[in-house]
């Protein structure tokens, strides 16, 4: 195959010799926020802030955003300018207001008289403000008041500067006629034919254009003509025209025309876009971006941070380039491989596609496709056997080891040692892929066809990295680094470290290529762009604990869209003997100068811009306390606008987050509630060169507890329940007391009862008996008889008088003998009872339980058995019954005991009195059911029965109240028979 000889355009130009179409240019419309029509101004505060002026609205701009602003007069403003401290002064109506270091908006003074719409504020290096119209005025720096002087004309349309030297020059728009401005005057210097505008030189003295001609003005010189102007000329505007940094001066002229003179030489940028009809002010920016306002839009242009390899017209989309040692750029692209000479700009064709390009230690280059791998000589491509005698076919990849030696890895058969040849199979893989490595220390590395990598020492594989999907593989300083779908890994004494997005990889985190530089930095493709990473931050991570990257970032606005991800060709990245850089990208070849990319000197400011709690917008200078809100939002922004799209951040809340968060581009960030206590909201972030503000933004402040979380009302709170259990201790107390004192109570009346029975009974009975004795002892020896029959009375009296003596002694025996069980000691009495019942008479006595049996308290419990005791006693033996019945009723509200029989029953009389004289019974079960705060009823009729009916709530009754048990328990409780 002969390649064919083309003379083709040489690579672009250096740059200090840019074109306008080189530099980068982004345009915001009102499609971003930008207001339809002219932006008159447009200057740079101190804290990096853009301000835009246009004829209805003064704007913010953060390199991101548009944000009107809020100022303190509802008139519209007419002109401003940057003040000396880095401010801003405005003519607002009659007001002169300024911004101060909150960036906040005040009223300054009022103008008098009131200035011309077009009168023009300009601050000198003095610190005066001057305000220049019809009439001239300024304020001293000290403050003291306005000072004014006459004007030299009646000039409507000033432009004012101030060159190196300090002298103040001064245009009248209106007359064309140039001053020198002093504190109490205006010195005429000359008319200049269609002067337009004034910007200061770098040289020294002024720029002043025309229409059509640009001079360079110095004190006590003629104007010096340096270029013209095309024929469409200038606007009447402040800021039409401003030297750069390079020397480079960008006019703004009229009906879409941006002009850039430098060293004499004019060029112009036509069609900034369909609408605009005017540009009419440019800006230069304290990072070097020129913005340029127009009647549709801002436009910023920047300087390239690359170049692009031009390549033949038609070429197709670049696979795979490589630089050999001859100074050659070899393309492969389409169906065609291109051979750039990087001196003199020649191409040369190879037509066919091939897969891989390699260079030997001779300097031979190798090329490979789909059937055969060989080298070019003189033009000509020759295939090459391997040892067998057989092509080599499906090659991918060549790589040249330390010693110079050249591999090539054949996708599903393995890695071949092409030189010193013949070539021979090394490493044998039926999964290689189409990426490998050889190391010298670790082996030969072949990406696998599914993902994985195999590690070949002698002949044979010692390790299988199956979780690693290889893109790209290189060796630096002993380290294996690998860029795959998943990001950046590292190999390092037998451990993996890997880089993803949560480390700060832009974009879905793949690494595309890897190359190092002869200055310390892995340059890498990414699915986000180029990235720059200084290899010391990665050779200082620890095995296994990656930390954040701080990176340089070449993004789509600098021309760089990534590729697709060819895993085919190679290689996509190559560097020349230059030490330049060649990457592909999708639509061409971009080339990087590493020592032309230096991180800037500036560090990117970062500004907290707003704070919102719950919904409403707080002043984050002065405001620091909060009463538990539920939500917190922070707003922040970096302040470099030179590439803004491609700001990074991080953030962390102290007092809650752990470690710093990656923001990536968010510029908000929310919380929701957080506990009371400090905390610091903090903010750091990085511009495109990677250069990290560390100090940023904080905000500290404090989450108040509402008060019944504060310590003092919880304090209160304890001593409050403290206070309760006491008082509720001490209550129970006093019922208890009051409860022994009722039992004890009881126990003395019931005794005082007792005695009065003994008293009234058998005492008296016995002093009957001893009367009758006495009577039938005196009748004895005159009628026996009589005496007889009056001794068998006495006798029968006195049988009366035990017996009564033993029911009232009884009582006190029972009080003393009940069972801890109320049911059992009701059985044991009614067995008590039939056994001293006529054994002729049967009497019935059946005792039921309903509800699960509880323990009463042992006073109640008492009282309880004595009330039952006496009713079925008096059934027994007074109302002659023969079937009796004691319920007792166990439930959760009352203690329930019924005691009903069929005997003889109780007349009305003895119901509602006192009883029987001479009997105690039923007023005494009354008075005991009282005391123990129970309810006795007796219900009865005579020859129908008696029954009577003990109810006693459950908190007196019982020794657990039934609300102390569980709900379980309750539910189940059932009843039972006795």
């Amino acid at each position: 195959m002969l390649l064919l000889e083309l003379v083709g355009p040489p690579l672009k130009a250096a740059a200090a010799d840019l074109r306008l179409r080189d530099y980068t240019h982004t345009t915001w419309t009102h499609y971003d926020g930008v207001p339809l029509g002219m932006i008159s101004k447009t200057v740079q505060t101190s804290d990096g802030y853009l301000w835009i002026h246009t004829r209805e609205v003064l704007l913010r701009f953060d390199g991101m955003r548009f944000v009107p602003a809020s100022t303190p007069c509802t008139a519209r403003i007419t002109t401003m300018t940057r003040a000396l401290d880095g401010g801003l002064w405005a003519i607002c109506g009659e007001k002169l207001i300024r911004r101060t270091a909150s960036g906040r908006f005040v009223e300054a003074a009022q103008i008098t008289p009131t200035p011309a719409p077009a009168a023009t504020l300009f601050a000198d290096r003095e610190g005066r403000l001057w305000i220049l119209g019809q009439t001239i005025r300024y304020l001293p720096p000290d403050g003291s008041g306005v000072r004014k002087f006459a004007s030299p004309s009646a000039a409507v349309f000033f432009i004012a500067a101030q060159d190196a030297a300090g002298t103040l020059w001064a245009l009248d728009q209106s007359t064309n006629r140039l001053f020198h401005l002093y504190e109490d005057r205006a010195e005429f210097i000359m008319t200049l034919d269609g002067a337009r505008c004034l910007t200061p030189a770098r040289a020294g003295g002024v720029f002043a254009a025309s229409q059509d001609q640009i001079w360079h003005l110095h004190r006590g010189m003629p104007p010096a003509a340096i270029a013209r102007l095309p024929a469409r000329g200038l606007n009447a505007v402040e800021g039409c025209m401003q030297e750069a940094e390079d020397g480079g001066l960008w006019v703004a002229a009229r009906q879409n025309v941006l002009v850039l003179v430098r060293a004499g030489h004019v060029d112009t940028l036509p069609g900034t876009g369909p609408s605009e009809r005017l540009v009419t002010n440019v800006f230069i920016d304290r990072e070097g971006a020129i913005w340029v306002g127009a009647t549709s839009g801002l436009h910023r242009f920047r300087k390239p941070t690359l170049q692009f390899a031009q390549l033949p017209i038609g070429s197709g989309m670049p696979w795979s380039v490589f630089a050999d040692s001859h100074a050659n750029l070899w393309t492969a692209t389409g169906n065609s491989t291109h051979r750039s000479n990087l001196e003199d700009g020649t191409v040369r064709t190879l037509n066919g596609r091939y897969a891989a390009v390699g260079e030997d230690q001779t300097g031979s280059v190798w090329l490979s496709n789909e059937k055969a791998i060989g080298y070019v000589v003189n033009g000509t491509f020759v295939a090459v056997a391997d040892d067998m005698g057989k092509p080599i076919a499906n090659v991918f990849a060549f790589r040249q080891d330390h010693r110079g030696r050249l591999w090539a890895l054949a996708r599903g058969v393995g890695v071949y040692r092409v030189t010193p040849g013949p070539p021979r199979l090394t490493a044998a893989s039926q999964r290689a892929s189409v990426r490998f490595l050889v190391s010298e220390r670790s082996g030969i590395w072949i990406g696998l066809a599914g993902g994985g990598i195999e590690q070949h020492v002698d002949d044979r594989i010692i390790t299988r990295h199956s979780t690693v999907q290889p893109r790209t593989m290189v060796e630096d300083d002993g380290s294996i680094w690998v860029g795959s779908f998943d990001g950046l890994m590292r190999w390092r004494n037998d451990e993996w470290t890997a880089w993803t997005r949560e480390q700060g990889l832009p974009a879905d985190g793949s690494v595309k290529e890897i190359i190092a530089d002869r200055s310390g930095y892995f340059w890498m493709m990414t699915g986000g762009g180029l990235l720059r990473v200084s290899r010391a931050q990665l050779e200082a991570t620890p095995n296994g604990r990656p930390r954040p990257l701080s990176f340089a970032r070449i993004g789509v606005l600098d021309g760089i869209v990534p590729h697709p991800g060819n895993l085919n060709q190679s290689p996509a990245a190559t560097s020349d003997r230059a030490g330049r850089l060649y990457f592909t990208t999708m639509d061409a070849v971009v080339i990087v100068d590493p020592a032309a990319v230096s991180a800037t000197s500036m560090t990117p400011p970062i500004i907290l811009e707003s704070v919102i709690v719950d919904n409403g917008s707080v002043d984050h200078a002065t405001a620091n306390n909060f009463v538990e809100p539920s939500r917190f939002q922070f707003e922040y922004t970096s302040l470099s606008v030179h590439s803004p799209e491609l700001a990074r951040f991080r953030y962390r809340l102290e007092g809650y987050d752990s470690d710093w968060i990656e923001a990536g581009a968010r510029r908000q960030v929310t919380y929701g509630t957080l506990r009371p206590g400090a905390y610091r909201f903090r903010v750091i972030g990085a511009g495109s060169e990677g250069v990290w503000n560390e100090t940023g933004a904080s905000f500290d402040f404090h989450i108040v507890p509402v008060f019944w979380r504060t310590w003092w009302f919880q304090l209160s709170m304890v001593a409050l329940g403290l206070s309760i259990v006491v008082g509720v201790y001490q209550l129970r107390i006093r019922q208890l007391t009051q409860q022994f004192n009722r039992g004890v109570e009881a126990r003395v009346g019931e005794r005082t009862r007792i005695a009065r029975e003994l008293h009234d009974t058998l005492l008296q009975t016995f002093q009957g008996v001893a009367i009758h004795v006495q009577a039938a002892t005196n009748m004895l020896p005159a009628r026996p008889d009589e005496a007889k029959q009056k001794f068998e009375s006495v006798l029968d009296q006195a049988a009366r008088a035990i017996t009564e003596g033993r029911d009232a002694v009884q009582g006190l025996r029972e009080s003393t003998a009940t069972s801890e069980d109320l049911p059992n000691a009701l059985s044991v009495l009614a067995a008590q009872l039939r056994d001293d019942t006529d054994p002729l008479s049967v009497v019935r006595i059946d005792v039921n339980v309903e509800g699960r049996p509880r323990s009463l308290q042992s006073l109640i419990r008492d009282d309880v058995y004595r009330i039952a005791s006496e009713a079925m006693r008096n059934a027994v033996r007074h109302a002659q019954a023969r079937q009796i019945q004691v319920d007792v009723q166990y439930d959760q509200q009352y203690l329930r005991l019924r005691i009903r029989d069929d005997g003889t029953g109780i007349d009305t009389a003895t119901l509602e009195g006192q009883g029987i004289s001479g009997h105690w019974g039923l007023p005494g079960m009354r008075e005991r059911a009282e005391l123990i705060g129970g309810t006795l009823d007796v219900r009865s009729r005579l020859k129908a029965g008696t029954e009577v009916e003990l109810s006693l709530p459950a908190s007196k009754a019982y020794a657990v109240a039934p609300s102390q048990r569980s709900f379980w328990a309750r539910k189940h409780e059932g009843g039972g028979r006795r």
